[in-house]
């Protein structure tokens, strides 16, 4: 979409009211006239800041609640295709991520159809090497003789503190299985791991009964169950985060979640969860994000009741 702002030539007396105008402005040598320039193309990372994805790790505790890993998953065509990844920091490439020195790297022989390359990549080696910071992942592709960059999201990596990651949650998914229209995960168990700011909580319990009614219409208990479902609320994310969310991981054999809001009703660690219902979608009129809320309900349903077998 191209947005062109032209001049008003007949404009509202500005008498009492409070006006704002933000143009570039292009200078005469001479200082004496400036000339507003006009927007020529509407770029989005204008109007939404870029998204960086908060990433922590510990150099002590190495358990998932503290310390982060990133899967990057690439498609290949031909045996003699070729992916370089590198990793960024700032701007300058730190390291070239084709071993398991910052993590941990699949060649095409891993991979049951040989079509894909893959890395995941453990902040926590990122950490002690090269410190806190801003990275991102480029990968240079060779595929069927075309040349092409695929460049990441910005990832912002911490220390782990409980304040840094309050107001987040944090999502790994192991998946297998093939996925219409989307990725081949047959023969593994591929895992992906991202956090989010967004709170999961409003524990939900139902209820459930089997019963019967004896001779005095007395109400006799055969089999109790209650379930619990849980909701996760997302703050606003771009697209690239939220179709990969939904249409990939979501769809995940094995769903785990980490929150670390500190004061919700109960802290949730390493629980494992299986999506019910996408509660809700908004989108907004002045912003490129999206606002997702999910139901959630236990994996495990262990809590029942029986008085006969």
């Amino acid at each position: 979409m191209i947005v062109r702002f032209s001049s008003n030539t007949t404009p509202a007396a500005s008498v009492g009211l409070a006006t704002t105008h933000v143009a570039t402005v292009i200078k005469r040598a001479d200082d004496v006239e400036a000339i507003p320039e006009p927007f020529d193309t509407f770029c989005i990372n204008d109007y939404d800041c870029c998204f960086k994805e908060l990433v922590v790790a510990d150099l002590v505790d190495t358990t998932p609640l503290k310390n982060d890993r990133t899967n990057f998953l690439f498609s290949i065509s031909l045996a003699t295709d070729t992916v370089d990844i590198k990793l960024f920091k700032d701007d300058v490439e730190v390291a070239t991520l084709n071993d398991n020195t910052y993590g941990f790297y699949f060649a095409p022989s891993f991979f049951p159809d040989e079509r894909k390359i893959g890395f995941i990549l453990d902040w926590r080696e990122v950490l002690a090497v090269f410190g806190t910071g801003c990275y991102q992942v480029k990968a240079d592709r060779v595929i069927i003789n075309q040349n092409s960059t695929l460049e990441t999201h910005h990832y912002n990596l911490k220390p782990y503190n409980e304040f840094i990651t309050e107001g987040t949650i944090k999502m790994i998914v192991y998946s297998q299985g093939y996925i219409e229209g989307g990725i081949d995960y047959s023969g593994l168990e591929w895992e992906q791991s991202i956090r989010l700011r967004g709170k999961f909580w409003k524990p939900q319990p139902t209820f459930e009964t089997d019963n019967y009614k004896d001779s005095n219409r007395i109400i006799n208990q055969i089999q109790d169950e209650i379930t619990t479902d849980y909701d996760l609320e997302l703050e606003p994310i771009p697209v690239s985060i939220a179709k990969p969310l939904i249409y990939d991981r979501l769809l995940g054999n094995k769903i785990i979640i980490y929150d670390y809001n500190l004061f919700n009703f109960e802290r949730y660690i390493s629980k494992e969860v299986y999506l019910k219902e996408i509660v809700d979608s908004k989108y907004f009129n002045r912003s490129g994000n999206g606002k997702f809320t999910f139901k959630f309900t236990d994996k495990q349903q262990n809590i029942i009741k029986r008085n006969y077998t």
